[in-house]
Parts: structure tokens; sequence; C-alpha cells
């Protein structure tokens, strides 16, 4: 078995899995995460605001910001999302048949850079949410499911928009095309040929959000001890090089 340090004490998980039966902590650090996504996500909008819908999405982030429970943040996420991938119909070319997001399996070209990107990215978390000495299963935004890392999905909600745009810049670019892609029934995959374009470019991606990862990790690390009151020397972050 090839593991992180072991030796981070547990004293922090526990702290850990109480707070993650804290309404309180749940919904502040859920709503941290959400309004993050929320303004990168309200940001491409305005940056495209000839193409946007035409309710007002500001209000949403007002309304994420005001939110008192859970399930108004995921609903007000869930709102802000539609929004946010409708304006992608209009600004990806016809030749993606990209017609919303979709998944297992994905029926388009740009939905299956979006996922596999975004698996990428979930466990580069899982991998750094070790080295904090924290439990990817155990989340405060995404509940316990059976096999998922819920902390992991946590983490990265900020980080989506992030690589939305840079799946858009391969298209963009001309580095992924239609072309590296086949369809079967339903679905849709990325052939070899494109996987070798994609995993040479995906490192560049990873350079970027390596920073506002380990930030968010170690912000985690601090409110947790701080809601807490813990010991401070229990929440000490040991690993600065997560490579």
């Amino acid at each position: 078995m090839l593991l992180p340090n072991q030796k981070l004490d547990a004293k922090r998980r526990i702290v850990q899995y109480q707070a993650s039966v804290d309404a309180d902590f749940c919904n502040r650090q859920a709503k941290f995460w959400i309004a993050k996504k929320a303004r990168l996500q309200l940001e491409f909008i305005a940056e495209n605001s000839e193409l946007a819908p035409s309710s007002s999405t500001p209000e949403i982030f007002s309304e994420i910001l005001n939110a008192d429970n859970l399930e108004t943040l995921r609903g007000l996420e869930g709102a802000l999302a539609k929004q946010y991938f409708e304006l992608w119909q209009k600004i990806l070319p016809p030749s993606l048949n990209f017609t919303g997001r979709n998944r297992r399996p994905p029926k388009d070209p740009f939905n299956v850079i979006l996922s596999l990107g975004y698996t990428l990215l979930h466990f580069e978390a899982v991998r750094y949410i070790h080295l904090l000495g924290l439990d990817p299963a155990i989340g405060f935004l995404h509940s316990l499911s059976h096999g998922r890392e819920s902390l992991a999905s946590d983490l990265i909600e900020g980080l989506r928009p992030q690589y939305d745009r840079f799946a858009y810049k391969l298209f963009r670019e001309k580095i992924i095309r239609v072309e590296h892609f086949s369809k079967k029934n339903d679905a849709c995959f990325l052939c070899k040929a494109g996987r070798i374009a994609f995993y040479q470019e995906i490192q560049n991606f990873f350079d970027e959000i390596e920073r506002p990862l380990r930030e968010d990790g170690q912000l985690l690390l601090k409110r947790l001890q701080t809601f807490f009151k813990a010991d401070e020397n229990d929440f000490k972050v040991e690993f600065l090089d997560w490579k």
C-alpha cells in the first residue's frame, strides 16, 4: 500500500467527524464553497452578457450568501448551474452538439472533456486531503455516500469553473478536435489521439489550481480548529509541498 505519512494526529479527524454532524458548521463551509463557485460562474456570465439568459443571476448570489440550510444552498446552486450551462450552449460551436451538462455516459465531446477533467481534479483533491490528515469520505456540502470521497467533491466545487474555461481553451485552440471523438449509441468517447493530446495539456491546469486547492484545504483546517476551539498544535500543516 502506497500511503502518505500516517503520523498525523487523529485528533483532527475526530474534529472533522464532529463538524460533519454540526449543521451550523456544514452550512457555513458549504456556503463558502458554493459562493466561490457562483462568483466564478457569474463572472463568466458577465463576460458574455450579450448571450446571457434574460433572468437576473446576481440575485441568486445574494440568496446563496443568505441561505441558512444545505437544502436551500443546493437548490440555488442548481438554479445557477442551469443558467450557466445554458450560456455554454450559445458559446460552444454547433459541431460539438452541446445541449447541457450530461454524464454517465457523456453524450458529446465537451461533456466528455468535462467529466474526464472533473474526475482527475477530484482525485487530486483526494490526494491532498490525505496529506492534510483528513478523511476524504467525510464532507460538509456533499453528504455521506458509499464509495464517494465527499470532502474531495466539496473542495473541487470552486475549481470547476476554472476547469470549464480550460476545457473550452482545448477546443478553441484545436488541441482537442471533434475528430478525436467517436459515438456508440448515445455515448461519446475520446479516442487514443485525443487522450494523448489531453494528457499532454492537463498538467498545465493542475499547475494553475495547485495554489487555490492548497489554500482552501489549509483554510478548512484552520476553520475546524477555530470552530471547535481545538489545540492549534493539532492543526499545523506539515505538508506544504503536496507533489
